[in-house]
């Protein structure tokens, strides 16, 4: 007698991963019990068994892990800060765990259905107490601020003494600036403390990025020669922040970098704080 020949589809590995990956995204929004019922419903069609299940749910598993980590490492803006995602990958053992433990579940063996619980139950409490302290540090930023110049004075008085610096590197030159390609390589021995050179909110995240740019327009100019100092751009908040970064104030952060608003130093040694336009 022959055998009967299975629906496609049924038992199938690839057809419990096409499940499981689908309901992933659909149901991704229920915190654990969406992805718990992913990774059962992915390994009861994956036709059985415990290797056969873990394979379908794997490979939700594994996509999801790759996006949150490849998120994690995007920068987003909130109330005028720029934050990294970094805390996102934290995710990672709660997404694999839900979808590998809910695949463990619908084996039907009584062993795998308990592991398969602990699994998942394990990646959520643990992902859950690294959440609450990211938290911590995240929630202030998500209550709107108000600019405040009480918050804003380590960098204005950085931008200052780089002005100073540029000053006596023109003292010495018959008046004229470095040229922009290398400002700050040109006045490093004249800044007292290297700390001066690097925007404290950028040092912040990345101790070896500087944040300050020269505007190019000034590039080898004499200090005598520019009419309106008050209002002429000479150092500035960059997003560009490697050493010597120059251009003609296009690199303005938006939005500012400190609470709203970015730090210029104008040719007359002011610093002004000001909104992007």
């Amino acid at each position: 007698m022959q055998e009967p020949v299975k629906p496609a589809g049924k038992g199938s590995v690839v057809g419990g991963a096409a499940l499981a990956t689908l309901l992933s995204v659909l149901l991704c929004w229920l915190p654990a019990i969406g992805l718990i019922a992913a990774g059962y419903a992915g390994g009861r069609r994956s036709g059985g068994g415990t290797a056969r299940a873990l394979a379908a749910a794997a490979v939700p598993a594994v996509l999801w892990s790759a996006f949150i980590w490849w998120r994690g490492g995007s920068p987003v803006v909130v109330n005028g800060q720029e934050i990294t995602l970094a805390a996102v990958r934290w995710a990672i053992p709660a997404f694999a765990g839900c979808l590998l433990g809910g695949a463990l579940i619908g084996v039907g063996e009584p062993g795998a259905r308990v592991l398969g619980g602990l699994v998942a139950v394990g990646g959520v409490v643990w992902t859950s107490a690294q959440f609450g302290q990211a938290w911590q540090n995240v929630a202030p930023l998500l209550e709107r601020q108000e600019y405040e110049p009480a918050k804003n004075q380590e960098c204005p008085e950085r931008l200052k003494q780089l002005g100073t610096a540029l000053r006596l590197y023109a003292d010495s030159w018959d008046g004229f600036l470095p040229p922009a390609e290398r400002w700050m390589t040109a006045i490093k021995d004249r800044v007292q403390k290297d700390e001066w050179l690097h925007c404290p909110e950028v040092a912040r995240r990345d101790p070896g990025s500087y944040g300050y740019a020269m505007n190019r327009e000034l590039s080898g100019k004499a200090l005598s020669s520019i009419s309106d100092k008050a209002s002429t751009p000479l150092l500035y908040d960059s997003t560009a922040t490697g050493p010597d970064a120059h251009d003609t104030v296009q690199s303005l952060p938006k939005p500012g970098r400190h609470m709203g608003r970015n730090n210029v130093l104008m040719a007359d040694g002011e610093v002004r704080s000001e909104a992007p336009r």
